[in-house]
């Protein structure tokens, strides 16, 4: 692009599309772009919520992003449409991540920042494609960042603050529902 307005994309997984999210002057709109053909469809009209993430379904026939509403910018929801146009549907509030598919596309797992809760501060969720059977697989008081769904189909991972200027990467395994942590390498920080 060179307008400079881009402020999120997401590729689908076989390389045919590009969402964007175009910010002008704080007014956001979602894009597809057809790679083949270098052109730009707009699918979602201007709203001032930012995008937190965008995902594509593994057969790149949906687009799930997470957004606030035009009603309440502050709360995010998670949104699933056709590619190429039609109507969102909501399919979880209150998210703080983009939503990460299992490889077959079945399941996606997703983020919510709990800090009203004195036991946990994050909260990492499995739901089935459509927003059912919405499950929490792990709390923890630490600070997480989004979780991904690994190619192996029964394990997801995340970064977790585990300390001052200390994480680890957690892996957690769905069938045992236990979790193993791979430490981060030592950062250098620069003044």
């Amino acid at each position: 692009t060179n307008t400079g307005t881009l402020e999120n994309v997401a590729l689908s997984g076989d390389g045919k599309f590009l969402a964007e999210v175009k910010n002008d002057a704080g007014q956001r709109t979602l894009w597809i772009r057809n790679i083949a053909t270098n052109t730009d469809t707009q699918i979602l009209t201007a709203v001032p919520s930012a995008y937190v993430g965008l995902s594509f379904s593994p057969d790149a026939n949906y687009l799930y992003f997470t957004r606030g509403t035009p009603d309440n910018t502050a709360v995010r929801s998670l949104f699933l449409m056709p590619v190429f146009g039609g109507t969102p549907r909501q399919l979880i509030h209150d998210i703080d991540s983009a939503a990460s598919l299992s490889p077959d596309g079945s399941h996606f797992t997703y983020l919510r920042w709990t800090p009203g809760h004195k036991d946990r501060y994050s909260e990492i969720h499995i739901a089935d494609k459509d927003g059912a059977n919405d499950q929490v697989v792990y709390s923890s008081q630490n600070v997480t960042e989004a979780p991904a769904w690994s190619s192996q189909p029964n394990q997801i991972a995340w970064i977790e603050l585990t300390g001052p200027n200390v994480s680890v990467i957690t892996v957690f395994n769905l069938d045992s529902k236990t979790k193993s942590s791979i430490a981060q390498p030592e950062r250098n920080v620069f003044d």
